[in-house]
């Protein structure tokens, strides 16, 4: 319930992490609840859908990059979502209107090592497993598919409390975040996978060509890209790298999926801990298959990632922003 002033002006105090703020609204509640019925989990669902479909062999590449970026997205998302029910429930869209992704990360953290953070939970969640019990307090008791198995909620809280640790843990995951920017910010890769093999040689630095080389392993999925990295204490200095990441295009639909199914039970478990009881009621959504859970973190072998340094050498002193602007100047 938000607090109310003389005149109807409505307001609520609440943090981002450690960041304090507090929004101003005269129809505080009704705009909330508006925001939170208004999420759309089937986007997620949707895009999965799409990937499913059988894509040809020419236009793999292309697929397993629109994978990673629909599900980095999912991520992000999905996250946001439920730390802004956890720090803001009474004003989940401003929440989510002034994180960013360092809040996201310091919350994260939090979770993964126990550590408390503001919240307007009166029973403090401190764990993955708590954040469950928590937004899927209102969840029936037993479940019923719509091939007519039930599922009973005891026994999927925890296997939904595994498979948000192993999202957390993916958003903290700097390959993942450099190459879902990579694709955002000026589409800066180069589609397909790399794969790592050892030649044999016939001496020293010379090839055998005839021996079988001893290949590594890829995966139907990844992207390469160049990284300038800024020079410690001289930033105008930007020193070349050239980093290749794989991945499971099966797994990360998997992914995308199961990010889908938590945003569907946050929007439903925030609905019930505020009690809406508009039409249609709170959609709670789940997949009966038990081993969906943890399967798209299993299995993960090969080569996931490449790096290559190309500016690894002395740069002159002389090299200042001064010399840089001149170079512009007429001759």
């Amino acid at each position: 319930m938000s607090e109310k002033l003389s005149g109807g002006k409505h307001y609520m105090p609440f943090v981002v992490d450690q960041t304090p703020y507090c929004v101003w609204d005269a129809q505080l509640a009704t705009h909330n609840m508006m925001f939170i019925r208004g999420v759309n989990p089937d986007y997620f669902s949707f895009q999965a859908s799409l990937l499913e479909s059988a894509p040809e062999e020419s236009q793999r590449d292309l697929m397993a990059i629109a994978a990673r970026s629909f599900y980095v997205h999912a991520l992000e998302s999905t996250l946001a979502l439920l730390f802004a029910g956890l720090q803001a429930p009474q004003c989940v869209f401003a929440w989510i209107q002034r994180y960013n992704p360092k809040d996201l990360d310091a919350l994260v953290r939090k979770v993964n090592e126990g550590t408390a953070f503001k919240t307007r939970c009166t029973k403090h969640p401190d764990s993955w497993e708590g954040i469950a019990d928590f937004y899927l307090t209102y969840m029936p008791g037993q479940l019923t598919a719509s091939d007519g198995k039930q599922v009973e909620k005891s026994s999927l809280i925890p296997l939904l409390a595994k498979a948000l640790r192993n999202l957390a843990n993916d958003y903290l995951e700097l390959e993942i975040r450099h190459g879902y920017n990579a694709m955002k910010h000026g589409f800066r890769i180069m589609p397909g996978s790399v794969r790592a093999a050892f030649v044999p040689e016939k001496s020293p630095g010379v090839v055998d060509e005839k021996a079988e080389p001893f290949v590594l392993g890829g995966s139907d999925g990844g992207a390469a890209m160049f990284e300038v990295v800024a020079e410690k204490g001289r930033t105008w200095n930007l020193r070349v790298s050239w980093r290749a990441d794989n991945w499971d295009f099966g797994q990360t639909v998997q992914r995308l999926q199961l990010a889908g199914v938590w945003m569907a039970c946050l929007k439903a478990g925030l609905r019930a801990h505020l009690h809406d009881t508009e039409q249609p009621p709170p959609k709670w959504v789940w997949i009966a298959d038990e081993n969906f859970y943890e399967a798209p973190w299993k299995g993960l072998e090969g080569v996931r990632n490449v790096n290559l340094n190309f500016g690894d050498f002395d740069i002159p002193d002389a090299i200042t922003k001064d010399w840089i602007l001149a170079s512009y100047e007429p001759q």
